[in-house]
């Protein structure tokens, strides 16, 4: 795990260990944790391009539409804000068909 601001992120660097959306919830659940659900998208994303800069995984997020297609929420429940998104107008919440991902 590393601490970013008051949030600790873990990042698999295994390249063989590709897992998918609930591999990699269950992986963090079972570490006592669960996926990243990060409320400043952009300082996110600049804080993986910075600490992982060879990484070409998927880092997965805490965030799915199973339930209703183009209503994200996050694995704690609370709706993810549209407001999020606006740094990427064309690139709305993408993933693995109901999974977000960066």
């Amino acid at each position: 795990f590393k601490l970013h601001g008051n949030e600790c992120f873990f990042v698999s660097e295994d390249k063989t260990d590709l897992l998918d959306w609930d591999e990699s919830r269950h992986r963090c659940i079972s570490m006592g944790s669960d996926l990243a659900q990060p409320q400043d998208m952009v300082d996110f994303v600049a804080y993986i391009e910075e600490s992982y800069p060879e990484s070409k995984s998927t880092i997965w997020l805490g965030a799915t539409d199973k339930d209703v297609e183009q209503e994200w929420y996050w694995v704690s429940g609370e709706p993810v804000p549209p407001a999020m998104w606006k740094p990427w107008p064309a690139n709305q919440p993408s993933g693995d068909g109901n999974c977000m991902e960066v």
